[in-house]
C-alpha cells in the first residue's frame, strides 16, 4: 500500500504538474514492452432486469423495479498496440439479482406481487481501451466494447397477495430463469456494450468502475419486453 501511494503521489506531480503537462506525457504513443498482458479481476455488481408488466398485465397500478447486488470474476487479457491504446478480450462469471413489486386491480379488489430474480452469466467482453498516463506509475483506462453473454441455473419466485375473495390468500409461486419452455422467464443468450473507467497503477494494480446495457430482448412472454442492466465494481492484478 505505501509503494501505491507513492506511485500515485509521482504520477498526480509528473501527469498535471502545471509547466510539465504536456500531451506526450498524458499521450503515450510508444511502444509497449509487452504485446500481451494478462489480469485476474474480482469485485461486485449491482444489476437490474427491465420489465413492461405494466403493458402486458391488465389493471396494473404501480410497479417498481430494485437493484440487487451480486459478485463477479475473470480475467482479461490486454493486446497493447501502443501505450495508450489496447484491445481487451475477458471472460467473467456474475451473479445477477433484482426485485420487482406489482399493485394491480379488477376493478373490485387489489392485489400485489413481489418478486426476486436471480441467474448466473458467463460473460465474453471485447473493449477498446485508452490509456492515458504514464504506464510505469499511473494509466486511466477508458473503455468501451460489446459483450456477449451466456446464463444458467437461476429462479424466478415470487408471492402473490390476493384480495379478491375478501380475505387476503397468499401463494408462493417460483419459475425457472432459463428454458426451452415458454414458462422460463428469460432467454439465455444476450448482448450489449458495456463501458467504464478504471486506474492502473504501477503497471499491476487494478481498480474500476463499469455499466453494461443489453440491447436484446431476453423476456420469453407473450410481448414481455425486458433488457439487462449492471454496474459492476473491481479490483484486480495484471501479471
Amino acid at each position: 500500500m505505501k509503494r501505491l501511494f507513492i506511485a500515485l503521489c509521482m504520477a498526480t506531480v509528473a501527469i498535471f504538474g502545471g509547466s510539465r503537462l504536456n500531451a506526450q506525457t498524458i499521450f503515450d504513443t510508444g511502444v509497449p514492452e509487452n504485446l500481451f498482458r494478462f489480469g485476474v479481476r474480482l469485485g461486485f455488481n449491482t444489476s437490474n432486469l427491465t420489465n413492461n408488466y405494466d403493458k402486458v398485465m391488465s389493471g396494473v397500478e404501480w410497479k417498481d423495479n430494485q437493484w440487487r447486488g451480486g459478485f463477479n470474476a475473470g480475467f482479461v487479457v490486454d493486446i497493447n498496440f501502443r501505450n495508450f491504446f489496447a484491445i481487451q478480450p475477458g471472460a467473467f462469471i456474475y451473479t445477477r439479482k433484482n426485485d420487482y413489486h406489482l399493485l394491480y386491480t379488477d376493478g373490485h379488489s387489489l392485489s400485489a406481487i413481489n418478486g426476486t430474480q436471480k441467474a448466473n452469466f458467463l460473460q465474453i467482453p471485447i473493449l477498446a481501451s485508452l490509456r492515458l498516463g504514464v504506464p510505469q506509475l499511473v494509466q486511466v483506462h477508458i473503455d468501451c466494447g460489446p459483450y456477449f453473454a451466456w446464463g444458467w441455473g437461476g429462479s424466478n419466485k415470487y408471492k402473490k397477495y390476493d384480495s379478491s375473495t375478501g380475505e387476503l390468500v397468499v401463494t408462493n409461486g417460483k419459475q425457472p430463469y432459463f428454458g426451452d419452455s415458454t414458462f422460463a422467464l428469460s432467454d439465455r443468450y444476450d448482448y450489449g456494450l458495456k463501458s467504464g473507467v478504471g486506474v492502473m497503477a504501477m503497471e499491476h494494480f487494478y481498480v474500476g468502475a463499469h455499466y453494461q446495457y443489453g440491447f436484446r430482448n431476453v423476456m420469453k412472454g407473450n410481448g414481455q419486453k425486458g433488457h439487462n442492466k449492471m454496474w459492476t465494481f473491481s479490483v484486480g492484478y495484471n501479471f
